[in-house]
């Protein structure tokens, strides 16, 4: 589970060169900055953001920034002045070229734009501004559908407005009907199920999506469109729909097809929270075949999660690992901490200076010295193997505590234990 930050000098050294060239700035956008001339703070981000926009190896997030405290904080000038149009409508159309070219910063650049739409009193810019947002129809607007239904609908009946709304939002059904499949899914899983949920996965599978879908195609206004879930509540309701399994062990299967769903990424923190809560209880339900079975299940789950999620596979290691040796079955034991050790340990990585001074390594790595330590003081004698695993790996890949972790206090409890 190794998480190393690899920076380049060169490259930094390189960029820090590039930075001094000299900027040229269209006489568009030198007429726009002159605008504020006499309003130094508004002068100062203008300036700022042209000259950023305009060089040759631009940093988006600076761009992002600055772009959204022009839009949202100093609009109210480029709105009051002789030429508002000219001025808005050059915002516009810097707003479709990044829309285009900047991908690190696309989220927050697209969110700064469905919130200036509303405040756009030019009825032609507003017309603009719509149509680039439906030229550069991306489904990445997907994810984004409470933006656009939440500020677009302050436009009150733009049907052009209405139209894009709607398609992102069916976009969004179609996505979530076809990645999802869960009529599919317990079909080919339902041996793993004590109850039969046919019916019941019903209510968030064909039909489900079927009948929102008509009554997207029936809205005509925002009030009808507010009644009809977005992306993010639809990943909700999949999260919610948990409940709806009786056995503890029916829903961590559950979370596992979750956690496999490209529409629940951004959740998979919350699911993980979720099965480390459900791990503590689930052997009650299991005998000894089963708990093998699900121990290599799970492993392979947090081989596939734990470069991304390390923390929150290292809390699922912890709880379902101390569940395990409680158990004291031997064999059970030592198949947790074969497949512990094979799963791999967070070394300290490369030793970051900060701004401030201060060493940062990845902060994973004294969690996975803890974990291990916590299972070790439960049975010392029955977890050597864990132990010499935690030794040799800190003999090769290094250690890094820093003062104010008080990591003397694992090694007194460790000490105190059975040793």
């Amino acid at each position: 589970m190794k998480q190393d930050k690899i920076q380049s000098t060169a490259l930094e050294v390189n960029l820090a060169e590039t930075r001094k060239k000299k900027i040229v700035i269209p006489s568009k956008h030198r007429w726009f900055i002159s605008l504020s001339e006499d309003y130094f703070g508004i002068h100062k981000r203008a300036n700022e953001f042209m000259n950023e926009y305009h060089h040759p190896y631009p940093d988006y997030k600076m761009i992002s920034d600055l772009l959204k405290k022009i839009c949202l904080e100093d609009f109210w000038f480029y709105q009051q002045q002789v030429d508002s149009s000219q001025a808005i409508s050059l915002l516009i159309d810097i707003f479709a070229d990044l829309l285009q070219n900047a991908k690190q910063e696309y989220n927050s650049i697209l969110h700064t734009l469905l919130k200036l739409a509303p405040q756009i009193l030019d009825k032609n810019n507003l017309e603009k501004a719509l149509q680039i947002l439906d030229e550069n129809y991306s489904e990445k607007y997907m994810e984004n559908a409470a933006y656009f239904r939440n500020y677009l609908s302050k436009l009150g009946e733009n049907e052009k407005a209405i139209n894009l709304t709607k398609k992102v939002m069916a976009d969004s059904l179609d996505f979530w009907q076809k990645t999802s499949e869960i009529e599919k899914w317990f079909e080919k899983k339902r041996k793993l199920f004590k109850l039969d949920y046919s019916e019941t996965v019903k209510n968030i599978g064909k039909e489900f999506f079927q009948h929102k879908r008509a009554l997207l195609a029936e809205a005509k206004d925002w009030e009808q469109l507010k009644q009809i879930p977005l992306y993010s509540d639809l990943g909700n309701t999949f999260r919610q729909f948990t409940s709806n399994f009786k056995h503890t062990i029916e829903k961590v299967y559950y979370l596992f097809y979750l956690l496999h769903l490209p529409g629940t990424k951004k959740l998979n923190n919350h699911l993980l929270w979720d099965m480390n809560r459900l791990l503590g209880i689930v052997k009650n339900e299991l005998n000894h075949e089963q708990v093998l079975e699900f121990l290599k299940n799970i492993f392979q789950l947090f081989a596939e999660f734990k470069d991304q999620y390390a923390s929150n596979v290292l809390d699922c290691i912890s709880t379902l690992g101390k569940e395990i040796i409680s158990l004291k079955e031997n064999d059970l034991i030592d198949y947790f901490i074969e497949n512990l050790i094979e799963l791999g340990f967070i070394d300290p990585g490369q030793v970051i200076i900060r701004e401030d001074w201060q060493l940062e390594v990845d902060p994973n790595h004294l969690k996975n010295i803890r974990v291990w330590l916590e299972l070790i003081e439960m049975e010392p004698h029955k977890l050597q193997k864990l132990l010499s695993a935690l030794i040799v790996n800190l003999r090769i890949g290094g250690i890094f505590i820093s003062d104010t972790d008080l990591f003397q206090r694992d090694i007194t409890k460790l000490l105190n234990s059975k040793m």
